[in-house]
């Protein structure tokens, strides 16, 4: 394993996070809308987009205790990198 590689994976990793958080945006943007059609199926569905959707995703962005998650494995990779790279 070589530094290039690492840098390679960190670069991906962030790129992971920044489509995450545009789908973050893009399911605010269909919470809103879900909003101002209102009634039952509106309300219900800006509740799932909140209450699951958008937090799962923000989740996967930025928990560092979400296995998974991109800060998690941004973490490892950084705690691990001098002890793979010769």
């Amino acid at each position: 394993m070589n530094r290039r590689e690492i840098d390679r994976l960190k670069s991906e990793l962030k790129e992971l996070a920044y489509i995450l958080q545009e789908a973050v945006k893009t399911a605010k943007s269909a919470r809103s809308i879900a909003l101002r059609i209102g009634g039952e199926l509106g309300e219900t569905i800006a509740k799932q987009l909140d209450h699951y959707t958008i937090e799962y995703l923000k989740a996967f962005i930025e928990d560092e205790h979400q296995p998974g998650s991109v800060k998690d494995l941004l973490t490892y990779l950084e705690e691990e990198t001098d002890k793979v790279v010769k």
